[in-house]
């Protein structure tokens, strides 16, 4: 099996890769690693023979987290077995569903409340295989009457999904062939030349996670599941996750997240307007964060923000489970603002800062001017995702002071007032006037490109697989001035140029080039820069409007921090965000600083800031 295209033995163009300290070119290692793979039998389980073996299950997955750190979770009110529903309390283990409701719903009677046809069919189906009880949600919460029970009962959802025995999410695009095709793939990101190509070569990855685009994976992601807000909590919360097909076939749920990522890696490269295996890069960037909870805010939102949801504040309800982020209640009668008013509030009072990250992401064309206030709609438009990880930053109490009416109350410290402006500019030309006033290439990199692409010193690492240090700024220089002549058209690389095909042997650090590419089409063509620059640091934002100027304004250090492994010697960036003269208490951008070298920021204070929510 070969997807190369390579004619010959003796006249291979697929590109060579290095392992151990022999170069062999792509198709030959690939081929050689499938062998491997081929002398092995592969066995599909069905997800009731992990039940009727528990040790078998315990070996495959640790412990649910919830049981393991013996943490009290929320029980079922009702659950299915023997043909009635029968209170939570007498079922002690049950196995919880994740599915997409039918978009005709027909409506049945079971145990004295009306319940969707698709669930009884559903619960039918799944009795045939088991004694446990089954938890499905429009069988075991009522849909029609007494609203109380309904809305205590989607309160404690996450729960349910966490404190199952198993969850089975149906996905009727899985078959015998997907299950055959994600067994291999998983054994092929286990061999040695998929560790040398990872990382250095995303096509490569990309090529071996796939089996080379394989049509069962297309068909597998192509499903309506992946596509739902609610389905993302019920896929991350429970360790013991199979995914299963109309004929129950089933998959480990963490085996499929595992190909996700360098299919990921690919999407971003080829840019926002050209589908990865039929679907966009930010539907990539929602699945490859599929990762075991609890997880930051900024995550979350990565995830359910690229789905879609029947009713817009489920957008916000389905991701509160694995975020630890709670709210008064369930209120669909507020307006959606006050709704991530909450959100953003609440995950602040708990030290997540993280969703402030993608205020960075609003298309200022389209947005409002007075809000950069991350949305659904927004989070979804946006073509990215960074390499880099920020953290929040553990603040002390402190009192808060007078700030806006309305907004969040947020810590932050100040880096002082703006006093210089640098005139609009397009992408190239900012490069060009950074480097006039003295950046360091990788500075400059991480000013412009730091929170859409990642910051210089993750992707050297990614590239080179090394660390830089104070002297050596690794692949920044080429980085950008390839960049640059792509951008202004001087330069056309094509994709089969980025994907390292040819004749000669793979260098590693050819793989900046896909991070150039990516940098330049993630700001949009006609979208002008400004440089900002106080006492305490320079921040580039986008133009917002040629009358509006920033001379006066300060700039504010949020807290959140790089992620990631330092480097000795030089300056780590930092999240900012830039308030207004004329409005002190509004952030109207955020982006990544560069603390000056020898200057210090204020002391930590808490303020009411406002982000355009209304």
């Amino acid at each position: 099996m070969s997807f190369w295209s390579c004619k010959a033995e003796d006249r291979c163009h697929c590109g060579q890769v290095k392992i151990g300290q022999t170069f062999v070119s792509r198709c030959r290692a690939f081929r050689s690693a499938l062998d491997k793979i081929d002398a092995q039998p592969q066995t599909n389980k069905p997800w009731w023979a992990f039940l009727q073996d528990r040790s078998t299950l315990q070996a495959v997955f640790p412990q649910n987290r919830a049981v393991e750190d013996e943490v009290s979770i929320a029980r079922p009110g009702f659950c299915y077995f023997g043909g009635k529903l029968i209170p939570g309390d007498e079922a002690p283990e049950y196995i919880a569903v994740s599915y997409v409701w039918d978009e005709i719903k027909v409506w049945k009677e079971c145990s004295g409340r009306e319940v969707t046809e698709q669930s009884l069919k559903i619960a039918e189906r799944l009795s045939k295989h088991t004694n446990y009880p089954l938890w499905i949600d429009a069988l075991c919460i009522p849909q029609k009457d007494n609203l109380p029970v309904k809305m205590a009962e989607l309160a404690k959802m996450s729960d349910i999904y966490r404190g199952a025995a198993l969850v089975l999410c149906l996905v009727p695009e899985v078959s015998s062939e997907a299950c055959t095709t994600v067994a291999i793939c998983n054994s092929l990101m286990s061999d040695e030349c998929y560790a040398s190509l990872h990382g250095v070569d995303i096509y490569g990855t990309f090529m071996f996670a796939t089996l080379g685009e394989h049509p069962s994976l297309q068909s597998l992601f192509g499903g309506r599941w992946w596509e739902r807000a609610w389905t993302f909590q019920e896929a991350v919360l429970n360790m013991h996750t199979f995914l299963v097909g109309t004929d129950e076939q089933s998959i480990l749920i963490q085996s499929v997240f595992r190909i996700a990522d360098p299919i990921q890696h690919r999407a971003a490269t080829v840019g926002p307007l050209v589908s990865t295996m039929g679907k966009p890069p930010s539907f990539w960037d929602s699945v490859s964060k599929m990762k075991d909870a609890p997880m930051t805010v900024h995550d979350a939102m990565s995830c359910v923000w690229r789905r879609h949801a029947t009713v817009e504040h489920d957008m916000v309800y389905s991701l509160l489970g694995v975020c630890n982020v709670k709210l008064p209640g369930l209120d669909y009668g507020l307006p959606l603002n006050e709704v991530l008013m909450q959100l953003f509030q609440s995950a602040t009072s708990q030290g997540d800062y993280s969703w402030s990250i993608w205020c960075h992401g609003v298309d200022h064309h389209t947005a409002n001017e007075t809000s950069i206030a991350p949305t659904p709609d927004k989070v979804r438009a946006a073509p990215y995702m960074s390499i880099t990880k920020w953290e929040s930053i553990n603040v002390a109490l402190v009192a808060a002071k007078p700030g806006a009416e309305r907004g969040i109350l947020l810590p932050y410290r100040s880096t002082g007032v703006v006093k210089w402006e640098s005139p609009p500019q397009g992408l190239p030309e900012m490069v060009k006037l950074l480097r006039k006033h003295g950046f360091r290439n990788s500075e400059i990199w991480d000013l412009v490109f730091g929170m859409r692409v990642g910051l210089c010193v993750d992707i050297n690492r990614t590239v080179n697989k090394k660390n830089l240090d104070t002297d050596d700024e690794g692949i920044a220089e080429p980085m950008l001035n390839l960049m640059i002549m792509m951008s202004d058209g001087s330069c056309f690389t094509s994709q089969e140029i980025l994907d390292l095909g040819g004749e000669k042997p793979q260098t590693e650090t050819l793989g900046f080039t896909n991070f150039s590419a990516m940098a330049a089409y993630i700001w949009k063509k006609d979208q002008r820069l400004i440089a900002l620059s106080s006492q305490g640091g320079t921040i580039v934002v986008p133009e917002e409007n040629a009358e509006k100027k920033y001379v006066g304004s300060r700039i504010h250090v949020l807290p959140i921090e790089y992620g990631g492994v330092r480097t000795k010697g030089l300056v780590t960036p930092l999240v900012a965000f830039v308030a207004h003269a004329d409005t002190p208490f509004q952030a109207n951008k955020v982006g990544v600083l560069i603390q000056k070298r020898g200057t210090s920021l204020g002391s930590w204070q808490v303020r009411r800031i406002e982000f355009g929510l209304g």
